[in-house]
């Protein structure tokens, strides 16, 4: 009887990352220890932000309650080509409701899916160590907190997120459709979560080109680059202009627009210095003053980091390639014309990436040298620790309004919007003449600050002076006509005056500019019932109703009118 042939299988090399789905290589990449290095590196992204989660919305957070469809399938639909922040939200609101904390838990649990697949891809890249100190150094650096404890930062920690899990599954895919299909769907969804994942297509490139299989392999990178034109076509298509027109609606001033000759190396510079020091994290990176000397600085700057990345090309191909995604993520920034900011922290989430895994890389490297040893670990105890101390302070600084704008008046003095927003702080403390100093500082250093004039007007007629008040909100109108607030307030201080006629006209223009808001038509039936006109007042305030159906004010108001 002949024998029964055994199947022999051959294993491929350790090092490989291209792997089939039923290879013991792909199943023991999940064994315990990396079950235990990802927990532990989700457990200490979870303690060092935890101290945010319960902070309120802030800044741009506003925008997103103003939003009428929110936590609803229209919010979805009505943005199909950025549908996943939508997503997100929906599932928030459907688990907690419209509060802070749900918000937040989603980009903290973003940054733990960025950091568990940032160390699956490098295990199979390099070795368990680097993949472990580099999810480390991530987990925790402070570069990142405007990213995941801001909410309205959370696009950038997303679209990175799901770069990072499309890469994840390119590199494992080989040959095989379907993980190179979920690759593909992957990075639609970062596209999805933010335009900026379009500069991210070259990096599956690049990454062929760097191990050597351009050649046989750049076909299946055609979809990448696809979906990326098709897409920064469709949304870039009119959004810029749209991008500029907001900036100058809520700044008064265009964004720098620096020549990219100074600008590059000026924000490469800045955003290394973050990296390696993260001291002057804030929300306005304003100091944009450069001296001819500073600039030569920031030049060399730039010329060693190229250098060092050629460097890494000749010797380390595996370290050219995440040093490389430094610059590629930075692109979106660097080349947009007027509608970024110079250096944001935000922006740089998987450019810090990149950068943080040749570190731990070196690092390891460093320590397989015995007398240098303990000096190096001691060191990275020294960096982790401070790290996360400084990611829990800054947690701190976007507790709520007060503490966010004072840490940033800290760091840019120079920005009309720092204090404006400090003026509103004092404000708030009752500190009226603080508040009118920050206002007035405002509009020193922007004399087109529409909204510092109008605040400042606000704090004169607080402090008891309406004449001075009227003449700045006028200012404020003849900057910004669309400033309803402003119209509302003229209003007022003309009735106050016994000027009726006027006050009438300009409560009337505040509703051409905002013809749903019923606060402006109860303000102006109160007025017609203060004249004795009943009937004008009925009409405004059954107006207010209409709009809002609930309104107790314009209820109660309309029940003691005489019938």
């Amino acid at each position: 009887m002949a024998k029964k042939k055994h199947k022999q299988y051959k294993y491929r090399n350790k090092t490989t990352t291209n792997h089939l789905p039923d290879e013991p290589e792909l199943k023991s990449e999940f064994k315990y220890a990396d079950i235990i290095s990802v927990s532990i590196l989700a457990l200490v992204i979870i303690m060092i932000y935890a101290n945010g989660l319960n902070n309120v919305f802030l800044s741009d957070d506003f925008g997103i309650l103003q939003n009428k469809n929110l936590g609803t399938l229209k919010d979805i639909t009505s943005q199909p080509f950025n549908f996943v922040r939508p997503l997100l939200f929906m599932i928030a609101v459907k688990i907690g409701g419209v509060i802070p904390i749900t918000f937040r838990i989603i980009n903290v649990l973003l940054h733990v899916g960025a950091v568990s697949t940032l160390y699956y891809i490098l295990k199979s890249q390099f070795n368990r160590n680097v993949a472990f100190l580099a999810g480390l150094l991530v987990a925790v650096h402070p570069i990142f907190v405007e990213s995941v404890t801001w909410i309205s930062g959370g696009g950038y920690v997303q679209y990175s997120f799901f770069f990072l899990l499309s890469f994840y599954w390119y590199i494992n895919a080989q040959k095989r459709v379907v993980p190179l299909i979920f690759s593909y769907m992957l990075f639609f969804f970062s596209l999805a979560s933010s335009i900026a994942a379009a500069s991210l297509a070259p990096i599956f490139l690049v990454y062929e080109f760097v191990f050597g299989s351009l050649k046989k392999n750049w076909l299946r990178t055609i979809p990448y680059a696809f979906l990326s034109g098709v897409y920064a076509f469709i949304v870039l298509t009119g959004a810029l202009a749209q991008r500029q027109v907001a900036l100058e609606q809520t700044s008064y001033q265009s964004i720098e627009n620096m020549n990219l000759f100074v600008k590059i190396p000026y924000a490469i510079s800045n955003y290394i210095q973050l990296i390696v020091w993260p001291q002057n994290l804030t929300l306005y990176h304003s100091e944009l003053s450069i001296s001819y000397i500073a600039l030569a600085i920031h030049v060399v700057v730039l010329i060693l980091l190229l250098l060092a990345l050629v460097y890494l090309y000749i010797k380390n191909r595996k370290l050219f390639f995440w040093g490389s995604i430094f610059f590629v993520g930075l692109l979106p920034t660097l080349l947009s014309p007027g509608v970024a900011w110079v250096v944001a922290e935000r922006y740089a989430y998987i450019s810090t990436v990149g950068v943080l895994v040749v570190v731990a890389y070196c690092s390891i490297q460093l320590l397989k040298n015995k007398k240098i040893t303990i000096f190096i670990n001691i060191m990275l105890a020294i960096i982790i620790l401070g790290f996360m101390v400084r990611t829990i302070a800054r947690n701190i600084d976007w507790q709520n309004e007060d503490n966010l704008w004072i840490a940033t008046g800290k760091t840019s003095p120079s920005d009309p919007k720092t204090h404006n927003n400090l003026g509103d702080v004092y404000g708030r403390r009752g500190d009226l003449q603080k508040a009118a100093e920050e206002f007035t500082r405002a509009i020193e250093l922007n004399p087109n600050y529409a909204d510092a004039y109008h605040n400042l007007g606000n704090t004169y007629q607080q402090m008891g002076s309406p004449s001075a008040a009227l003449q700045l909100y006028q200012k404020a109108y003849e900057i910004n006509p669309n400033l309803w607030q402003s119209l509302q307030q003229i209003a007022i201080i003309y009735f106050q005056n016994q000027e009726f006629e006027t006050a009438i006209n300009y409560m009337n223009q505040a509703i051409e500019v905002s013809p749903q808001n019923p606060t402006l038509y109860i303000n102006l039936g109160l007025m017609y019932n203060q004249l004795g006109d009943p009937d004008n007042a009925r009409a405004s305030f059954m107006k207010a109703l209409e709009i809002n159906p609930g309104n107790e004010i314009a209820t109660q108001a309309l029940s003691e009118l005489p019938l």
